[in-house]
């Protein structure tokens, strides 16, 4: 099936594995198909005018021998199948992941967590069971139900064609079934994607819930959720309870003619009792391949469907990673720089150099484009082709992991890993002793605080770093950043959930440790840009101001108006 095709070279490093496991299988089946020869052997003797004690013997110790042959088998090739099946799981999981976490952050703007998750897990888990169950399934459909239909025939071929009646309509009850199990199991998957999503999000947010007491409505929203999730799934189950009872149906079907049909010939002495025995051994092993044949038909569908939704995100490009191998340097420079998001125009026609060094600052009215242009530098967003530089070469020609060694960029909303304050801290450069880290987190004026935890640095922040407050996560957050100890620094309004006077304090502790840096800040408070040397003042996308601190107070311009109102 093309829809697995992506899992092809997995399949082949494991091939070996893979043909020792499935020839065990196979020797099961073929011992199983056997074994009915050898009761219709010691019953014809049983029943028979001379009958032998030494056949008895010889065949039921055959028996006995292929009993723990059997076991033996078995064991093997469900051990190595299931070593098989849980590197797959590891394979297209990891595939997922790595593919998730490489591609831009436009792509998180239009794709749910919960669907994330449930690629992870349920998909997984469905081509997991497609692979595994299936192949055994598919092995018994293939070998067993052939060899069985081949020893029935050699038995009685008018007996085995007369209890056969039933099978094609077994066929096509299960060929009308499948289709709709392909169907309402994708839309189960996308209810659980929902769902998952919402669970992910009110969690995320849940100070936003507990803040305006919406823990009612938003419990009754997942009610919403989980009981479309219920629907749809119940819809599913109505589909595939009908297979079970319809397996049965058929299967009392065959047995019935068996009993009646083979009876008549057993008492006509045309068949042996033995031989009527072995058929009715060969028609309960017939039905496993036949009702094999319904869940397989199920099991690939549902695989099938989970994999067309896995292959969907693996499908869609990822960052463009591969460049120029060359740590970048120098001026930053932006050349008629436009960028739309949805068709809004963002930025518009933006022209700027940044000297290597120099200390810039960002304003602007919310809305004015600042967030996009400090997202842009480093690719976070990804720009335009020819419009952003960094010496001379253009940032999207620049190896991604060269571009981002020598940025460090604080955003806004500082997110936090659930572990420890350290490892937060060290996340950049783990490798940063102990005291180097607390002079930085007393720069950035947090030590104090940290202090007064229990654990101290050893503090668990929660998910998302919710034990803290945010003006505790930014002055970590920046920490981070300044340990990196990268020459261009880009401060995305990193301060604002931390009061003026703590702002004020940070930047002139902190200064001493951005001398050689090329360093820009966004920030919605005009006090920290008396620290820099120019400040581009945005407008609608546009950069309608630039100056120093003082230059653009004499303006009297835009600048001016926003940092007046901030006196007051």
């Amino acid at each position: 099936m093309k829809e697995f095709k992506r899992l092809f070279p997995f399949f082949k490093k494991y091939r070996g594995i893979l043909i020792i496991s499935w020839f065990a299988l196979i020797v099961v089946d073929l011992i199983q198909i056997v074994f009915p020869q050898f009761l219709r052997i010691i019953i014809d003797n049983i029943t028979g005018k001379n009958p032998s004690l030494k056949v008895i013997i010889t065949y039921s110790s055959i028996i006995l021998i292929a009993s723990a042959l059997i076991y033996m088998l078995r064991y093997v090739w469900r051990i190595l199948m299931a070593g098989v099946t849980s590197r797959l799981i590891k394979f297209i999981r990891s595939r997922i992941f790595s593919h998730l976490i490489y591609q831009p952050v436009s792509f998180f703007y239009t794709n749910k967590i919960g669907d994330m998750m449930a690629h992870i897990t349920n998909d997984v888990d469905a081509v997991r069971m497609a692979f595994m169950p299936g192949l055994v399934v598919l092995t018994d459909i293939l070998l067993m139900g052939t060899l069985v239909i081949i020893f029935m025939l050699s038995l009685s071929w008018r007996l085995t064609l007369l209890i056969m009646i039933p099978m094609p309509f077994l066929f096509i009850f299960v060929r009308l079934i499948g289709g709709q199990i392909h169907r309402k199991f994708k839309r189960v998957q996308e209810s659980f994607s929902n769902l998952t999503a919402f669970v992910a999000e009110s969690i995320s947010g849940i100070r936003v819930i507990k803040a305006y007491a919406r823990e009612r409505e938003r419990t009754d929203m997942y009610e919403s959720r989980s009981r479309d999730y219920l629907k749809r799934s119940m819809e599913l189950i109505k589909i595939w309870g009908l297979f079970g009872p319809g397996m049965v149906l058929f299967s009392n079907i065959s047995s019935i003619l068996l009993l009646y049909l083979g009876g008549i010939k057993v008492i006509g002495e045309e068949l042996s009792i033995g031989e009527f025995v072995a058929f009715q051994f060969y028609i309960g092993l017939f039905m496993w391949p036949v009702i094999g044949t319904g869940w397989l038909i199920d099991l690939l569908q549902r695989g099938s469907a989970s994999m067309n939704r896995i292959n969907r995100i693996l499908s869609i490009e990822g960052e463009k990673r591969e460049g120029i191998d060359i740590i970048p340097s120098g001026d930053i420079k932006i050349k008629d720089l436009t960028f739309r998001y949805h068709e809004r125009t963002v930025l518009n026609k933006i022209n700027l150099r940044i000297k290597e060094k120099e200390k810039i600052g960002v304003c602007g009215k919310i809305g004015s484009g600042k967030s996009t242009l400090l997202n842009i530098i480093p690719r976070i967003i990804e720009p335009p082709d020819g419009t952003v530089f960094m010496g001379n070469l253009d940032v999207k020609k620049i190896k991604m992991e060269n571009l981002r060694e020598v940025i460090s960029f604080v955003p806004q909303d500082s997110f936090l890993f659930s572990t420890t304050i350290r490892e937060n801290i060290k996340f950049g450069n783990p490798e940063i002793s102990d005291e180097k880290m607390r002079e930085i987190a007393e720069a950035c004026e947090i030590l104090k605080e940290i202090e007064t935890f229990p654990e101290g640095f050893d503090t668990q922040v929660g998910e998302r770093g919710i034990t803290l407050s945010g003006g505790q996560k930014q002055r970590i957050a920046i920490a981070r950043a300044l340990l990196m100890d990268r020459p261009y620094l880009i401060l995305d309004d990193a301060l604002s959930s931390v009061d003026a006077d703590t702002e004020e304090r940070i930047i002139n502790n902190i200064l001493p440790y951005l001398k050689d840096k090329t360093v820009i800040i966004s920030s919605q408070r005009f006090k920290i840009f008396s620290h820099l040397d120019r400040i581009l003042v945005m407008d609608k996308g546009e950069i309608v101001e630039e100056g120093t601190h003082e230059s653009l107070i004499k303006k009297e311009g835009i600048y001016y108006l926003l940092w007046s109102l901030q006196q007051k």
